[in-house]
């Protein structure tokens, strides 16, 4: 199953570090498949930031759907916050997507 989940980075954020914290973060998520590799794409742009889309593969079991899911959020903002990255704010949302889906940019 892929998941995604959006993280808001502050306009003037460096956006290649804040990729590379969240894509080496879903990695070292247990439960965390390896292919399709996780990764972080700009999803938009906006006045007040950069919204980036957080993607992984997990199992498609309900409580290690879940559980993944939370623990990637957990480790992405414990590796802004190890890294000093201060760019970053919440993460904004939740969505399941299928393999084959396509990801509105836009939402």
């Amino acid at each position: 199953r892929r998941r995604s989940f959006t993280v808001t980075l502050a306009p003037d954020a460096d956006i290649e570090l804040a990729q590379n914290l969240v894509v080496e973060a879903m990695r070292n998520t247990q439960g965390v498949l390896d292919a399709p590799a996780p990764d972080a794409i700009v999803a938009d742009l906006t006045p007040t930031g950069v919204l980036l889309r957080a993607r992984f593969s997990t199992l498609s079991l309900r409580s290690n759907f879940a559980l993944v899911s939370s623990e990637c959020m957990k480790n992405v903002k414990i590796a802004f916050r190890d890294a000093g990255f201060a760019g970053h704010g919440e993460s904004t949302k939740n969505k399941e997507v299928t393999q084959n889906q396509s990801m509105p940019i836009n939402e």
